[in-house]
């Protein structure tokens, strides 16, 4: 009788462990599938747009080219606005990255301007750079004097 409790227990214990196995794999798997799709996606676009560029600068389409390019950055300006927030806890060093280059991208536009998407997305996407402008600032002044 002991030896069957003890087989019984035991092979409870084994299943447990193998479903519990199961279920954190199969979850691995998930994720794995999910990072995969993601990055098939993006490689997919990204691919994408450097064809219809690559089309664009052999067919001497250069005002095209800069649309192009200028919507793809507007693009990136608009994922960088929504993902940084104060509430990150972002390294010294990545805020000064993070809001570096919007703020050049700002130098950059003030001397050459754009025309991108539509009024709202180009208002949007200049609220955005000179906040950069502001915080790059701000930052610097703050690894200057020491806080963050």
């Amino acid at each position: 009788m002991k030896t069957l409790l003890i087989a019984v227990c035991a092979t409870a214990l084994a299943l447990a462990i193998f479903g519990t196995g199961f279920a954190v794999g199969g979850y691995a798997r998930f994720l794995g599938n999910q990072h995969g799709v993601s990055v098939v996606n993006e490689t997919t676009i990204e691919a994408a747009n450097r064809m219809i560029q690559i089309n664009q600068i052999n067919g001497g389409d250069t005002n095209g080219l800069l649309r192009s390019l200028n919507t793809s950055l507007d693009g990136d300006i608009l994922i960088l606005d929504m993902f940084l927030s104060d509430s990150l806890d972002l390294t010294t060093e990545t805020r000064r990255a993070a809001y570096g280059v919007p703020a050049k991208i700002a130098d950059i536009r003030e001397k050459t301007p754009v025309d991108g998407t539509s009024r709202e997305v180009d208002a949007k996407v200049a609220r955005i750079l000179q906040d950069a402008r502001q915080k790059r600032i701000t930052i610097h002044n703050q690894n200057t004097h020491g806080t963050r």
